[in-house]
């Protein structure tokens, strides 16, 4: 029994520290952008994980989650009021999906389709 509960106590710290190195400060990451396309590193190997930034009053700015070091799933960017600015979808480092842009009300400005970084009209 004393095994047991050891054994869980050391698998949730471990689970713990695991899930918050998901999690990454944009200013801690290296970028590397070639033909349009950007890549994410840390320590020199490809990040898996979410990415963000605050603007300075703390407010989130920007969020992402990048896969294999490229975009992948929702970007999501903020006005400092903490207003949506824009909402963007990558598949593989490319636009794919829908692309949302917000004016700093919260009104839907621009809607845009994209296909593997190709935008439909």
């Amino acid at each position: 029994m004393k095994t047991s509960i050891i054994f869980l106590l050391i698998s949730l710290a471990t689970l713990n520290l695991l899930s918050s190195q998901n999690e990454v400060q944009l200013s801690n990451i290296e970028v590397e952008e070639k033909d349009k396309h950007f890549r994410f590193f840390l320590d020199g190997d490809e990040y898996n994980g979410f990415i963000y930034e605050n603007h300075n009053n703390e407010n989130i700015k920007i969020k992402f989650e990048v896969k294999d070091g490229f975009q992948n799933g929702i970007y999501e960017e903020y006005y400092e009021n903490g207003k949506l600015k824009e909402k963007l979808n990558f598949k593989n480092g490319l636009l794919d999906g829908i692309s949302e842009l917000y004016k700093e009300n919260g009104k839907l400005k621009e809607k845009h389709i994209y296909k593997k970084g190709e935008r439909f009209k």
